[in-house]
């Protein structure tokens, strides 16, 4: 209550966006890795017949162009194809070149092979143990579905005593892998040091 009565900006506007902030971080790890276990969605890591390609270790430019013949062999290769991997996987790479003798790199102007390649934290690194995930699919196949938006409520009451007000953000989210042979994962992949 004191920084409502003290603030010059508007803080409710601030508390929403870090909330939503939030809320979207926890979707965007639902989308990948989310259980499908009560309200938590499904995420593409977990859904059946996503195809998984055995890495053996460490991640070389062999391992990704299989997981694009993984996909063109199940007829999915179309669409916005696009890499999604660690940000320690993304230094890996971009370290592993692609041959002896051109001096290119796997990972090369945000791109893996020339498709889209972005990292974020929000991709598992802890995969049995300190495996991490790498995933290559058309993103065109994957449905994401919020119903009302953010809804905040602003409680003035609960904790009154305290001088606090509670605010509690709901959101409501779910996910479906159209095609899930469009996406292809290594879940045992090994950065390199």
């Amino acid at each position: 209550k004191q920084i409502l009565s003290q603030s010059t900006i508007s803080v409710d506007r601030f508390v929403a966006s870090d909330l939503e902030k939030a809320i979207r971080i926890a979707v965007d790890l639902a989308m990948l890795i989310g259980s499908g276990v009560g309200s938590e969605p499904l995420g593409i890591f977990n859904t059946p017949n996503i195809q998984n390609v055995v890495s053996g270790g460490t991640v070389d430019f062999k391992k990704i162009v299989a997981l694009e013949t993984a996909i063109a062999e199940a007829n999915a290769d179309m669409g916005t194809m696009h890499y999604l991997t660690t940000a320690g996987m993304r230094g890996s790479l971009k370290t592993t070149k692609i041959d002896a003798g051109s001096g290119q790199f796997v990972w090369n102007n945000g791109e893996l092979n020339g498709y889209k390649a972005h990292a974020t934290n929000q991709m598992p690194k802890n995969l049995g143990g300190s495996n991490h995930g790498v995933l290559f699919g058309d993103f065109s196949q994957l449905i994401a579905g919020n119903w009302a938006g953010m809804d905040l409520v602003v409680n003035p009451f609960t904790y009154a005593k305290q001088a606090m007000v509670e605010v509690v953000a709901n959101t409501w989210w779910d996910f479906a892998v159209r095609y899930p042979e469009a996406f292809a994962v290594i879940t045992d992949a090994q950065v390199t040091a």
